[in-house]
């Protein structure tokens, strides 16, 4: 009987094939840029050169492998073996894809932790733009969308290179190609890395290598960066959206070499509205949203990530009179000039303000820094604001309050170091004390409504008026403060106040019409008492009796009736006391 053979571990070692990943390695550690060089000399290895070469180069840097990148750019400064590929008779896309992903391994490194290789970089810029444009354009324009996104990630790569790659770049590209619109239309609605995504990439790299000479250039562009906007902004994933506005952010709206202007020309109407459809975003989600603590569903805390963005970009662009694109009018509106038309135009656009309580928002805030866009956007607005039971008109109601609530309390205009003649400064003041949309005949026709709802909204206003008027008041009798001023005198101020009052009491309805409303609500009250009711009469008369408290102390006992009125009302209290 033969004895059997002991095997020992080490030889059983031997005997086993290496596992697949330490093959991987070692045929990463072999492949050198010599090998690369050699190979790409010789027309039967050049595409399994570049084949192996990109395969690696993804995995680059690593602490783990040899860097085939940096041991090929140390041995061929120029890439002349790569460059040398693109010359002579038109190859077919699967090279050319290999050798656009070679070169643009190359340049990702060279833009960041081979920066030290920078000229390497610059040298296959310039050869790429001054020898082989023609053949970037036939790929870009490519009816297959995987060559168009590789050559779009190649023209990025390049811009990348630095503030000169972004110059030479920028003036060697023919933006003005009528293909290169319907580049940024081409998307993956799976989420998988589309022509659109390289597009915006490659649009943006401007923005982040180019100096300000060349970003100025690229926002005068008529369609390169807008074409974003207006192909379907709120379709884009999350991680899209993030990056344009938040380049946009730091690259334009901070940036100080950009002028108010510039930005006025870059953000259009157009421009602004296909940002601000981004509040009812519905694309992809593809960012985590643990920190979304309002919901758990990933969809609707997609929307709510989005919406924050864009609120947030849009309340710094069009409401920062230091970074945005507004300019200040000292006048309020009133000189008749026309600034600050983009933002007017935008605010007409905003159809959701009055159920989307964030573009009520922006809207409320546009115009704490513009008021002089207040009375032009009621004239010009589609919103109605004639007095009916309507839920649209409550909402417009509400809106206008918001709006109006949101003003200072006391107007700027009296913070002015200049002399303003009195019915110019008095025209000034009722910008942001009284509605464009306020009139006697409105006041009236609600109070002739017979519905409580809109009698309440009506009376809401009138206080919200007369509170802002009162405040006002106050501050022109101040006659302290007007003693140490150089501009008015208290006596100015005093015949100031005189004329407020006449110009207020010409909007306000008759107090006849209001005691009346009054003493039918009290009748109300007492017939419906312990029934179910519209509106809770009791609260009507409150606000009643606090429009015409405010009302006696801006007038004085001067409105029409107000007097009468109060004496009516004194008596009603002593009559409640004694029952």
């Amino acid at each position: 009987m033969v004895a059997k053979r002991k095997i020992s571990p080490e030889a059983k070692r031997q005997e086993q094939p290496p596992p697949p990943k330490r093959a991987r390695k070692t045929e990463a550690a072999e492949f050198s840029g010599a090998q690369l060089k050699s190979m790409l000399r010789e027309p039967s290895t050049t595409m399994k050169g570049l084949e192996t070469f990109i395969s690696i180069a993804k995995l680059l840097p690593s602490a783990e492998q040899y860097d085939v990148v940096e041991g090929y750019i140390k041995i061929s400064v120029e890439c002349a073996e790569m460059l040398k590929l693109l010359d002579g008779e038109r190859r077919p896309e699967s090279e050319m894809l290999l050798i656009f992903q070679a070169l643009e391994n190359i340049l990702l490194r060279t833009a960041s932790d081979l920066s030290h290789f920078h000229a390497v970089g610059m040298n296959i810029v310039r050869k790429l733009t001054n020898s082989y444009m023609r053949l970037i354009y036939a790929a870009l324009y490519s009816e297959n969308h995987r060559m168009s996104r590789l050559c779009l990630t190649l023209l990025s790569s390049m811009v990348t290179q630095g503030p000169d790659a972004a110059r030479d770049v920028y003036s060697h590209f023919d933006f003005n190609n009528k293909f290169l619109s319907g580049l940024v239309k081409k998307r993956d609605y799976k989420g998988k890395p589309d022509v659109r995504m390289a597009y915006i990439q490659y649009a943006l790299s401007f923005l982040i290598t180019g100096d300000d000479m060349t970003l100025g250039h690229i926002l005068e562009l008529k369609d390169f960066i807008p074409d974003i906007f207006r192909t379907g902004l709120k379709e884009d994933r999350i991680s899209t959206i993030s990056l344009l506005l938040s380049t946009l952010t730091a690259k334009v709206v901070h940036n100080r070499s950009i002028s108010k202007t510039q930005k006025v020309r870059f953000f259009t109407v157009d421009a602004l509205s296909h940002i601000a459809s981004l509040y009812c975003w519905n694309g992809i989600t593809d960012v985590s949203t643990e920190d979304v603590k309002a919901t758990q569903d990933p969809e609707e805390a997609g929307k709510i990530i989005v919406r924050e963005l864009v609120h947030n970009f849009l309340m710094d662009l069009c409401c920062s009179l230091k970074h945005g694109i507004n300019f200040y009018d000292p006048s309020l509106g009133t000189a008749g000039r026309g600034g600050n038309l983009v933002l007017l135009r935008f605010l007409l656009r905003l159809k959701t303000a009055v159920e989307d309580e964030m573009v009520a928002d922006l809207m409320v805030n546009i115009f704490k820094v513009c008021p002089d866009l207040l009375n032009r956007f009621f004239k010009e607005s589609q919103y109605s604001f004639v007095p009916r039971l309507k839920s649209a008109w409550l909402d417009n109601m509400r809106l206008l309050r918001k709006i109006y609530e949101a003003q200072p309390e006391v107007s700027n205009c009296f913070k002015t170091a200049e002399f303003i003649p009195l019915p110019k400064l008095l025209s000034m003041v009722m910008v942001t004390a009284v509605p464009a949309v306020c009139n006697k005949a409105m006041f009236t026709q609600g109070l002739n409504i017979a519905s409580k709802t809109v009698k309440h909204t009506i009376f809401s206003l009138l206080s919200t008026i007369l509170k802002r008027t009162l405040k006002n008041i106050e501050h022109c009798l101040n006659e302290k403060m007007w003693e140490k001023s150089e501009v008015y005198t208290p006596s100015m101020m005093q015949e100031f106040v005189q004329q407020y009052r006449e110009a207020l009491s010409k909007l306000l309805p008759d107090m006849t019409n209001i005691i009346a409303v009054w003493q039918s609500l009290l009748k109300q009250e007492k017939e419906q008492d312990g029934q179910r009711r519209e509106e809770d009469p009791a609260s009507i008369v409150e606000e009643i009796t606090e429009v015409v408290d405010h009302a006696a102390d801006v007038f004085l006992c001067e409105w029409g009736g107000v007097d009468a009125f109060e004496n009516i009302l004194k008596a009603e209290r002593l009559f409640e006391g004694s029952s």
